[in-house]
């Protein structure tokens, strides 16, 4: 039982650390990061590894839309992927059982894109969403809090749609749930061969 614990403490210290690179990369120099072109539909799929397991515990379904059409983004993909897998795991993490998570990506009519991830969770206020956005915070920061984690998801999902010139767009309420969207610029979206 006691080796257990030590196991499990590992985990959660690495994942401490790799989420603390992962921030540290982000906001590190453009040199660090290795943008190619990328299809939408291939870091849709990357970004929902990892997260089935955890949504089926919580009885959370997690429900991607098709793409109206598919296109690409010339990013760096491992961090658009962790950035979409970040936004995943809080929407299951702060959903209700029997809840959904809904997961979708669309090209704007000014041809910048956004990547969007919905839950029906408790909402935030807008002062607690602007203190979420900062490292390390979540809305119940208390020991007794009922979702663990360091409060990093957010910020690392804003620092890496900031490295890559666009922006993570939130609205949420009390009661309404949130919704986050990676928006990428124009100028990183490729319309693929074969789409409309």
């Amino acid at each position: 039982e006691q080796l257990a614990h030590v196991i499990d403490g590992a985990q959660r210290l690495n994942a401490i650390i790799s989420d603390i690179l992962l921030l540290s990369k982000a906001l590190g120099s453009p040199e660090q990061q290795k943008f190619t072109e990328t299809p939408m539909d291939e870091l849709l799929d990357d970004g929902l590894v990892g997260q089935k397991q955890p949504a089926r515990e919580r009885n959370v379904q997690i429900l991607l839309r098709p793409l109206e059409s598919p296109f690409a983004i010339l990013c760096d993909p491992h961090l658009i992927r962790q950035a979409l897998a970040r936004l995943i795991a809080n929407a299951v993490k702060f959903s209700p059982p029997g809840g959904t998570v809904e997961v979708w990506a669309h090209r704007r009519a000014d041809g910048s894109a956004l990547i969007s991830v919905k839950n029906q969770g408790p909402g935030l206020t807008q002062t607690k969403l602007n203190e979420c956005l900062k490292p390390f915070v979540q809305e119940d920061m208390t020991y007794a809090r009922p979702a663990e984690g360091l409060g990093l998801g957010l910020p690392i999902a804003k620092s890496i749609c900031e490295a890559h010139g666009g922006e993570l767009l939130v609205q949420t309420a009390p009661g309404r749930g949130l919704l986050a969207a990676i928006c990428l610029p124009a100028r990183l979206t490729v319309r693929q061969s074969g789409a409309a």
